[in-house]
């Protein structure tokens, strides 16, 4: 996937300075940029809905738009989750790591966030309000099996 030319907002990652992640995003960068989000609420992840130059400005001009994907600053997706009757946010990577042979993305104990009002009309939450767990850590199935005894 060519993420060199996609549209989103920068969100700032919070962490206490230590690697929970297992080497993952939050153990490298200082910021992500959520591009679009996904659905998993009928227990089925489904496409990416991107976003659009005109979903990021309105009315404004270009430079409040960010460009993301590139090292520094990952592409991210904020990921809808059906728990019983709630419905669950967190941001997780766009792309998935080639040598991914493990877990699904989880929880490395890191949040994103940011002051900018856009992010809770972006997401689609309109009670939204605070951080975003993300969950950038992956473990190999030895790993999780050795972990979770």
């Amino acid at each position: 996937m060519d993420t060199s030319e996609m549209r989103g907002l920068r969100l700032t990652i919070y962490t206490d300075g230590r690697d929970y992640s297992n080497g993952g995003i939050s153990s490298r960068c200082r910021e992500v940029c959520v591009v679009g989000t996904v659905n998993e609420l009928s227990g089925k992840r489904a496409a990416v809905q991107m976003f659009t130059v005109r979903d990021m400005v309105g009315d404004r001009p270009r430079p409040y738009v960010a460009v993301g994907g590139h090292p520094e600053v990952p592409a991210v997706v904020v990921v809808r989750r059906r728990m019983g009757r709630e419905i669950l946010l967190h941001v997780e990577p766009l792309t998935e790591p080639e040598e991914r042979t493990g877990t699904p993305w989880m929880s490395g104990g890191s949040y994103v966030g940011t002051s900018d009002s856009r992010l809770r009309r972006l997401i689609g939450e309109g009670a939204f309000y605070g951080a975003l767990a993300l969950h950038d850590r992956t473990e190999t199935w030895a790993q999780y099996n050795a972990l979770s005894t």
